[in-house]
């Protein structure tokens, strides 16, 4: 079965579904093809008067009670400024001219809604809004809680998709400048957030793969694989200008923890 919640053809009913690719899902029995293409939604970096940003706390699932920008997915027949602008009224009340909005970049992400985990490309603009716009705003529909935060405060905040945090950095390090210590801790400790996210996110995966190892009697350990990776690891660090070396010790206490948690 392809890794898909998909057990039967949409057309013919068929069980014959086969994963081409990651983007493609066909039926042997009367080759319907489906593709998976990202879901497009908009995102809103909000501005008042002080350069302090909006943020919206999410108050459904997924991510329920975690920060975000005001955002929503695109409709049938809608521009990306006009869906954005009806995302902003009705997330939080205020109806804005899409003349008024600016794009600022694009990024991809996952959105996982109940048994599917959806592949997402997000366009990000952002708003300038006048005190009295600031004053009249309402958090609407799915959103429980509103609040401004500093450019600093920003990057602090528990955000809830990663393409998210990635656009509100590098809106705030475009934007403004964060030459204070403590706003450079603050940028540390945003970089940091990520990469613990990161490791937990690799951590599900060992795990996994130690299941699918026992299942088919493979061993934990395998150093040809293990190698290529080092050999990988070495010319990447040194593309990005990182020590090789340094870079390696910190991969091998990574490997070390996940043949650990494989079961070895």
């Amino acid at each position: 079965m392809p890794n898909t919640p998909f057990k039967f053809c949409p057309v013919c009913g068929s069980s014959k579904l086969t994963e081409i690719n990651e983007s493609l899902l066909k039926c042997i029995n009367c080759q319907f093809d489906w593709y998976q293409n990202p879901k497009v939604c908009g995102l809103v970096v909000i501005l008042n008067s002080k350069n302090e940003v909006l943020l919206a706390r999410r108050g459904r699932e997924p991510k329920k009670d975690m920060w975000g920008l005001v955002a929503g997915f695109y409709e049938l027949n809608e521009t990306l400024e006009e869906g954005l602008c009806r995302e902003i009224e009705e997330e939080i009340g205020l109806k804005i001219e899409p003349k008024r909005l600016t794009y600022f970049t694009s990024k991809i992400d996952r959105y996982q809604y109940k048994i599917w985990n959806y592949h997402t490309v997000g366009t990000v603009f952002s708003l300038k809004i006048t005190d009295r716009e600031a004053s009249e705003i309402t958090a609407l529909d799915d959103v429980s809680e509103v609040k401004w935060f500093t450019p600093a405060e920003v990057l602090n905040q528990e955000i809830a998709f990663e393409g998210t945090k990635e656009a509100i950095m590098n809106f705030v390090e475009t934007h403004f400048s964060l030459n204070s210590l403590s706003q450079f801790r603050s940028r540390i400790d945003f970089i940091d957030q990520n990469i613990l996210n990161l490791i937990s996110q690799r951590v599900g995966m060992v795990k996994e793969i130690g299941e699918f190892k026992k299942q088919r009697n493979l061993p934990a350990y395998q150093p040809e694989r293990w190698q290529i990776v080092l050999d990988k690891l070495e010319v990447e660090a040194t593309c990005l200008n990182l020590d090789p070396k340094r870079i390696k010790e910190i991969w091998e206490i990574l490997h070390e923890y996940s043949l650990q948690l494989e079961g070895l």
